[in-house]
Protein backbone atom coordinates (compact mmCIF):
# COMPACT_ATOMS: atom_id res chain seq x y z
CA UNK A 1 0.00 0.00 0.00
CA UNK A 2 1.63 3.31 -1.04
CA UNK A 3 0.63 6.67 0.29
CA UNK A 4 0.39 8.64 3.64
CA UNK A 5 -0.62 5.28 5.54
CA UNK A 6 2.93 3.74 5.19
CA UNK A 7 4.74 6.92 6.53
CA UNK A 8 6.23 5.95 9.53
CA UNK A 9 5.46 7.13 13.14
CA UNK A 10 8.44 6.99 15.47
CA UNK A 11 8.59 7.11 19.60
CA UNK A 12 11.56 7.69 21.40
CA UNK A 13 11.72 7.40 25.26
CA UNK A 14 14.07 9.38 26.59
CA UNK A 15 14.60 11.83 29.94
CA UNK A 16 15.64 15.36 30.35
CA UNK A 17 16.89 16.96 33.98
CA UNK A 18 14.84 13.32 34.98
CA UNK A 19 11.58 14.62 33.64
CA UNK A 20 10.53 11.50 31.46
CA UNK A 21 10.53 12.85 27.44
CA UNK A 22 8.67 10.99 24.73
CA UNK A 23 9.84 12.17 21.19
CA UNK A 24 7.79 11.58 18.59
CA UNK A 25 8.29 11.94 14.73
CA UNK A 26 5.77 11.58 11.91
CA UNK A 27 2.22 13.12 11.55
CA UNK A 28 -0.30 11.68 15.24
CA UNK A 29 -3.02 10.62 12.34
CA UNK A 30 -5.16 7.60 12.10
CA UNK A 31 -3.78 4.73 10.42
CA UNK A 32 -0.38 5.58 11.87
CA UNK A 33 0.61 2.96 14.95
CA UNK A 34 -0.77 5.09 17.60
CA UNK A 35 -0.53 2.69 19.95
CA UNK A 36 3.11 3.24 20.27
CA UNK A 37 2.15 6.89 22.51
CA UNK A 38 -0.33 5.00 24.32
CA UNK A 39 2.69 2.14 25.18
CA UNK A 40 5.76 4.45 26.37
CA UNK A 41 3.65 6.25 28.72
CA UNK A 42 2.27 2.79 30.09
CA UNK A 43 5.87 1.90 30.82
CA UNK A 44 5.84 5.33 33.34
CA UNK A 45 3.11 4.22 35.05
CA UNK A 46 5.30 2.99 37.61
CA UNK A 47 7.77 5.87 38.18
CA UNK A 48 4.38 8.26 38.88
CA UNK A 49 6.04 11.45 37.35
CA UNK A 50 5.12 14.53 38.44
CA UNK A 51 5.72 15.63 34.41
CA UNK A 52 6.09 14.20 31.21
CA UNK A 53 7.31 15.99 28.10
CA UNK A 54 5.66 14.99 24.81
CA UNK A 55 8.15 16.36 22.16
CA UNK A 56 6.47 17.49 19.05
CA UNK A 57 8.41 19.19 17.48
CA UNK A 58 8.60 16.61 14.44
CA UNK A 59 4.98 16.39 14.69
CA UNK A 60 3.61 18.34 11.17
CA UNK A 61 -0.16 17.31 11.66
CA UNK A 62 -2.68 15.72 14.24
CA UNK A 63 -6.11 14.20 13.77
CA UNK A 64 -8.69 12.94 16.17
CA UNK A 65 -7.27 9.69 16.38
CA UNK A 66 -3.81 11.18 17.37
CA UNK A 67 -5.74 13.92 19.45
CA UNK A 68 -6.94 10.62 21.44
CA UNK A 69 -3.53 9.68 21.97
CA UNK A 70 -2.27 12.13 23.77
CA UNK A 71 -5.70 12.58 26.16
CA UNK A 72 -4.90 9.11 26.85
CA UNK A 73 -1.76 10.52 28.02
CA UNK A 74 -3.61 11.95 31.01
CA UNK A 75 -5.41 9.71 31.42
CA UNK A 76 -2.38 7.23 31.96
CA UNK A 77 -0.64 9.21 34.19
CA UNK A 78 -3.66 11.14 36.01
CA UNK A 79 -1.48 13.53 38.23
CA UNK A 80 1.42 14.17 35.78
CA UNK A 81 1.53 17.43 34.29
CA UNK A 82 1.72 17.05 30.76
CA UNK A 83 4.09 19.43 28.20
CA UNK A 84 3.70 19.56 24.72
CA UNK A 85 7.16 21.12 23.44
CA UNK A 86 7.09 22.67 20.46
CA UNK A 87 3.63 21.65 18.89
CA UNK A 88 3.32 23.40 15.40
CA UNK A 89 1.06 26.34 14.65
CA UNK A 90 -0.99 23.18 12.63
CA UNK A 91 -1.17 20.75 15.67
CA UNK A 92 -1.31 24.10 18.09
CA UNK A 93 -4.86 25.24 15.93
CA UNK A 94 -6.01 21.54 15.82
CA UNK A 95 -5.87 21.69 19.72
CA UNK A 96 -7.54 24.64 20.08
CA UNK A 97 -10.19 24.21 17.85
CA UNK A 98 -11.25 20.77 19.82
CA UNK A 99 -10.76 22.67 22.64
CA UNK A 100 -8.13 20.80 24.70
CA UNK A 101 -5.02 23.03 24.98
CA UNK A 102 -5.85 24.19 28.45
CA UNK A 103 -5.67 20.33 29.46
CA UNK A 104 -1.65 20.70 28.52
CA UNK A 105 1.12 23.07 29.30
CA UNK A 106 1.98 24.34 25.95
CA UNK A 107 5.60 24.99 25.84
CA UNK A 108 6.95 26.36 22.56
CA UNK A 109 10.53 26.37 23.15
CA UNK A 110 13.00 23.86 25.09
CA UNK A 111 14.49 26.56 27.22
CA UNK A 112 10.35 27.53 28.26
CA UNK A 113 9.91 24.06 29.82
CA UNK A 114 9.24 25.22 33.34
CA UNK A 115 11.00 24.76 36.67
CA UNK A 116 14.17 23.62 35.49
CA UNK A 117 17.64 23.61 37.16
CA UNK A 118 20.77 23.96 34.77
CA UNK A 119 20.95 23.96 31.13
CA UNK A 120 17.41 24.42 29.38
CA UNK A 121 18.20 22.86 26.23
CA UNK A 122 16.64 19.39 24.95
CA UNK A 123 18.60 17.87 22.02
CA UNK A 124 17.14 18.35 18.76
CA UNK A 125 15.52 15.80 17.27
CA UNK A 126 17.77 14.07 14.60
CA UNK A 127 17.23 15.36 10.74
CA UNK A 128 14.49 13.20 9.32
CA UNK A 129 12.39 13.94 6.19
CA UNK A 130 9.09 14.16 7.33
CA UNK A 131 6.40 14.95 4.17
Amino acid sequence: MDGPMTESLSVEDDSFHSIPLIRIRGALVYGHHLAAVRDACTRLTGTAPKRVIIDLRAVPSIDSSGLSALLDIKQILPNAEVLLLCPSDRVRATLDTMRVSELFTLVRTDSDVPNLDGPSRIPPVAPQHIP
